[in-house]
């Protein structure tokens, strides 16, 4: 059955990353003017702030790990000096604590993950600025490499991926 949910408690236009996590629906960053590093999960139907990410961000990829862990890649954000960054950095979250992940072959937001039937995982798109991405990378957890794959017959942003039936 379907249950509402009761309203989230801020207001951000656009951009954050949500996952569920053993059983837990979490919200992080977004935007409501600048990048935000926020987390906020749904426990007993409150939304409950919890720990924030290392790095604002909006436009980011999130994706559940098949060892129970969360790993959040790229997005939009600002540096000190409050200029713009597309995020090389990814970011992983054990339901507690988040730490500093694997560095993307670039920056990136707006583009899509998922884990492929192999255990690699599969970034594709995403923008840099104006224009989608048509590049596609693999990274082996085994040997801790980048690989960069076939090209997209056209960049994409904004967009989805998913794994059917094991391809």
């Amino acid at each position: 059955p379907y249950m509402l949910h009761p309203p989230y408690q801020n207001d951000y236009s656009t951009g954050g990353v949500g996952f569920t996590l053993r059983g837990v629906l979490v919200h992080c960053g977004g935007y409501d003017g600048r990048p935000l590093s926020t987390c906020n999960s749904l426990i007993n139907f409150t939304w409950t702030e919890t720990a924030p990410m290392l790095s604002r961000r909006y436009g980011a990829a999130a994706l559940v790990l098949p060892n129970a862990t969360v790993i959040v890649s790229g997005g939009y954000g600002i540096n000190p000096d409050y200029s713009s960054v597309y995020h090389d950095t990814t970011e992983i979250y054990d339901g507690s604590v988040w730490r500093n992940g694997i560095h993307l072959p670039t920056g990136m937001a707006h583009h899509c993950m998922v884990i492929l039937p192999n255990g690699d995982l599969l970034i594709a798109g995403g923008s840099t600025g104006s224009s989608g991405m048509a590049e596609t990378y693999t990274f082996n957890f085994n040997t801790e490499m980048w690989t960069s794959r076939a090209n997209m017959s056209q960049g994409r942003n904004f967009h989805a991926c998913a794994v059917f039936k094991g391809k």
